[in-house]
């Protein structure tokens, strides 16, 4: 929903409709973050602060200083634009890929 439309629109001129799976019932795992339970039995603080992390990580990206989403981003990609950056954290803000459902009330991470 960010990379491939965004191709599409740029290279073709055109803007592609775009189906989400999960809004035709696959329900994946892309959203889970997953370990094995040794691991959260042996170290339940450090597998709490991956989560914690990651749910920070996500708020500040969508939701944070633009400018330095943008450089740590660049940083790790140098062909992303500041305008694939843009479109990509639109595209996730409008369809709800971090905080709809529960996270809308729970907060993200529920």
């Amino acid at each position: 929903m960010t990379s491939e439309p965004y191709a599409i629109e740029k290279q073709a001129g055109f803007k592609p409709k775009v189906f989400l799976l999960a809004d035709q019932g696959f329900n994946s795992y892309s959203t889970l973050i997953e370990t094995r339970r040794d691991l959260v039995a042996a170290s339940p603080t450090s597998c709490s602060a991956v989560v914690d992390a990651s749910i920070i990580g996500w708020m500040r990206y969508l939701y944070g200083e633009t400018p330095r989403r943008t450089r740590s981003s660049k940083g790790h990609n140098p062909e992303m634009t500041d305008e694939f950056l843009s479109y990509s954290i639109g595209k996730l803000k409008e369809y709800g890929i971090v905080d709809s459902g529960d996270a809308a009330t729970l907060g993200v991470g529920a």
